[in-house]
């Protein structure tokens, strides 16, 4: 589905090329360490503060979770995992990167889940644009089986009405990207990632180790966090969402940038755009 990009995300993406910026004022060849260390907490601290003081979404158990690390995007979040482990468990219908990655995939029922093995799973889940109907037996399955469970939220920004704690047993760790809800998609990747403990190296953790954190996407999420609402897309485009729904007999999802028929998805993103800049 392709992630809404309106006016205000527009207007801000344009200001990068034309004001001063905090922190984009340095260039990347004088950037000093002290001022990294500032950039870097601070991202971490305002991303997760804007997911906590949501409005439309109940997330909690963040500070179960005693390693967070800045991530290029939710992929970077795969990636690890893939690496850092000989198999992965992914369901059916879930996100279609891990199919690309892996074309021998074979997708897993709850059912056939094995144990000892990871699974990674979207929430919202990215086939219903909301929690997986059975995603309380999968953190259940995955706590009697002792699995791994690897929780990607990269739609939660742009999302609505989700309740949801992390800090389950079951879950090793979660991700949560800019891209769906800032506007950051495709061309400044970035977020978090939260584990619960540190148990040895990975490939994320050894990037922030050594000091090889990109520091310009990172002080340009700050700069959107900072002049955009943690609700941003539903709370300016809640209406438009509601108006194509009705007019074209679809189901709302939880994503503000898709809707259901039947089993057939639907991207509502030109259509919302359409409206935002020609009925208003």
């Amino acid at each position: 589905m392709v992630p809404l990009f309106d006016k205000r995300i527009e207007e801000l993406i344009h200001n990068l090329k034309t004001k001063n910026i905090e922190f984009l004022d340095h260039t990347l060849m004088t950037l000093n360490e002290k001022v990294g260390v500032d950039l870097f907490e601070r991202f971490k601290h305002d991303f997760t503060n804007h997911l906590k003081s949501s409005m439309y979404n109940h997330l909690t158990g963040f500070d179960a979770f005693e390693e967070v690390n800045i991530i290029a995007g939710c992929t970077q979040f795969f990636d690890d995992l893939y690496v850092m482990n000989n198999e992965i468990q992914v369901l059916r219908d879930e996100y279609k990167y891990h199919e690309l990655i892996n074309p021998n995939l074979q997708y897993k029922t709850i059912e056939s889940l094995r144990a000892n093995v990871p699974l990674v799973i979207s929430l919202p889940f990215s086939f219903h644009g909301q929690e997986h109907p059975e995603m309380n037996k999968i953190l259940e399955v995955c706590l009697q089986r002792h699995i791994p469970l690897h929780i990607d939220s990269a739609w939660i920004p742009a999302s609505k009405d989700i309740c949801f704690n992390y800090d389950h047993p079951a879950i090793h760790s979660f991700a949560i990207s800019m891209s769906k809800g800032y506007g950051t998609a495709g061309w400044n990747r970035i977020g978090i990632r939260w584990k619960r403990k540190r148990n040895g190296s990975d490939t994320i953790n050894t990037l922030k180790d050594y000091h090889q954190i990109t520091t310009y996407p990172v002080a340009v999420g700050l700069y959107f966090l900072d002049n955009l609402l943690p609700d941003h897309l539903w709370a300016t485009h809640k209406e438009r969402n509601e108006k194509i729904c009705k007019d074209f007999g679809l189901t709302q999802t939880k994503a503000i940038h898709m809707a259901r028929k039947g089993e057939i998805n639907y991207g509502l993103s030109p259509l919302i755009r359409y409206l935002e800049y020609n009925h208003d």
